[in-house]
């Protein structure tokens, strides 16, 4: 069991390094109005709010290579983290 354990002990930590590096990879980074949209597939400011579920006026007063409010960036993160994990169930 020791030799063994010790091959699965370092197996988990290096997937668990690689997973979390990952999860902050994704946290850093900043997306704009262009980049949601290409991102989830929309071609309008409309089907981007339909996505995040706000009013397209709220879409409308983004700029187009701002960053997203805050809001809006945790909203992208959790529907790519979602959207990722519904592939890999697949």
């Amino acid at each position: 069991m020791g030799a063994d354990y010790g091959k699965w002990v370092d197996v988990s930590r290096g997937l668990t390094r690689f997973f979390f590096s990952g999860i902050l990879r994704l946290m850093d980074k900043k997306y704009t109005k262009r980049e949601a949209r290409e991102l989830f597939g929309v071609k309008t400011d409309y089907q981007l709010a339909k996505v995040f579920g706000v009013s397209r006026q709220a879409m409308y007063a983004a700029r187009e290579d701002d960053e997203l409010s805050e809001a809006r960036q945790w909203q992208i993160r959790a529907l790519l983290a979602e959207k990722r994990s519904g592939q890999d169930s697949a």
